[in-house]
């Protein structure tokens, strides 16, 4: 890792919002149908899983953890009883999740658990007052954002007293990390804190806002094989949900720094799966769940509104999400 490089070119380029072109021909499969709001799910060669978060708005008690086993084609519920789980990882062996208990006059209590993907009993990792955004998982630590903003980790395997990580990343890939400093740069680094290049500057997003006011921001950061991908969130007009004032830009940048530009971009707020060669966007404003080939730009409707992706994940051979809205689990193929 080269720590002398610094994002020094930048290429925007804007078009029209894309809209799709094609609808593909073999329809969805559905997996599992009436859940209870699934909102985060994973996927490996044997099964796909997914968190319930429950039907009560504020308390609920009805939260599952559940299994598909893509050979047997049938659900398996491998925790139940849970409070609005959520945020779910995997490793080689486990799943791990935040568990969300309000608490009366306070935000909440959150629990971090670990189960076997064959199922037993949860295990309690750590649990603090408050956990902001997403969980991560490497070989040897999971790991959380507080709302200080700082991540914390702990051996994944349990015990032990939960401490800062080197650097605040809940992005990997390999020996590395990738994460937004305060100036909501983005970082590469060492996942040890070593050779952090600054590879975008959070104030040069800024060209892609209308308005001086306009919240421009990076949301997410996809590591492939020779690029990173990284998607900003663009609202001319903070306060107001309107789908031609909000736009999700996918950005790219080689691993090695230098310039970076847009791959595509789409209306309103967007769930974003990068896998190569295409990406798959879903939110309020994109009308179900669209689907663009990468070097080309081809755009397909691969589900229609209302179906939306809460969350989304994918396979060598498909791409699963989880719609909370009407609780179903679905693939299409790639």
């Amino acid at each position: 890792m080269n720590a002398q490089l610094n994002a020094t070119q930048v290429f925007f380029y804007l078009p029209l919002i894309l809209k799709p072109t094609v609808t593909p021909t073999t329809p969805p499969t559905l997996l599992a149908s009436n859940q209870a709001h699934p909102d985060s799910l994973v996927v490996d060669s044997q099964a796909v899983y997914w968190a319930n978060c429950g039907t009560e708005v504020r308390a609920p008690t009805d939260g599952t953890i559940l299994a598909f086993s893509k050979s047997q084609g049938i659900s398996q519920t491998l925790a139940s009883g849970l409070s609005c789980p959520a945020f779910l990882k995997a490793d080689t062996d486990s799943l791990f999740w935040s568990n969300r208990q309000w608490n009366a006059g306070v935000v909440g209590r959150f629990t971090i658990f670990r189960i076997p993907k064959s199922g037993g009993q949860p295990v309690e990792l750590a649990s603090y007052e408050a956990i902001n955004g997403s969980l991560a998982v490497d070989e040897t630590y999971v790991y959380w954002r507080g709302y200080d903003g700082v991540v914390m980790r702990l051996p994944k395997t349990g015990g032990g007293t939960p401490e800062p990580a080197p650097v605040p990343a809940l992005v990997f890939d390999g020996p590395d990390a990738y994460w937004l400093n305060s100036s909501m740069d983005l970082i590469q680094s060492g996942k040890d804190g070593s050779s952090a290049v600054t590879l975008v500057r959070g104030s040069d997003l800024a060209k892609l806002g209308s308005l001086e006011n306009s919240r421009v921001y990076i949301t997410a950061i996809f590591p492939e094989p020779s690029e990173i991908y990284f998607t900003v969130f663009v609202d001319n007009y903070p306060g107001w949900l309107a789908c031609r004032d909000q736009f999700t830009v996918l950005m790219k940048i080689s691993k090695g720094g230098g310039e970076y530009g847009q791959v595509a971009r789409v209306a309103g707020g967007a769930v974003t799966l990068v896998t190569e060669p295409f990406v798959y966007f879903s939110g309020y404003c994109t009308n179900g769940i669209l689907k663009i080939t990468l070097n080309t730009q081809t755009v397909e409707t691969v589900v229609g509104w209302p179906e939306s992706a809460w969350a989304l994940a994918d396979d060598a051979i498909y791409v699963y999400w989880a719609d909370w809205t009407n609780g179903w689990i679905k693939r299409v193929g790639k």
